[in-house]
């Protein structure tokens, strides 16, 4: 019976980190994708400010989706830079989203699903600082 090393076991986590956010990228790509079919069917609205609204979220849901599936592929292969690349994305993300809180309780209100995936990331953050900052990772 063969034992892995235990260097090589803190990989697996961060591998699962790496699933974590190929998950999270997939989300933010299916509301780009549907955010983007919402408009193109209503590009006959005149309201300009609404278009313009969606076509900043969609953008930014678009960029998140390619910055989250770079940084989940590196950590997928165990890449060093991709630890580093996924705590600042995911910060980006927290404020974000946060802000987003903030700005639409503010307006119409917070709808419970955003609230719910604004506490996922903020969660998911949290996790990764925790475990990507301890020492035996850093060397």
């Amino acid at each position: 019976m063969s034992q892995q090393p235990e260097a090589s076991k803190p990989w697996v986590i961060v591998r699962v980190f790496g699933l974590l956010g190929l998950m999270l990228a997939l989300g933010y790509f299916v509301e780009g994708l549907t955010l983007s079919i919402r408009v193109y069917r209503g590009l006959s609205h005149p309201d300009f400010r609404t278009l313009t609204y969606r076509f900043v979220i969609i953008s930014l849901d678009f960029f998140f989706t390619l910055v989250l599936v770079i940084a989940a592929v590196g950590l997928l292969f165990a890449q060093r830079w991709a630890k580093k690349m996924w705590l600042i994305t995911m910060s980006i993300l927290a404020v974000w989203h946060v802000i987003l809180a903030a700005f639409y309780q503010l307006g119409r209100g917070v709808d419970t699903i955003f609230l719910m995936w604004t506490w996922a990331v903020l969660l998911l953050t949290a996790v990764s600082w925790w475990y990507f900052t301890r020492r035996s990772l850093l060397s």
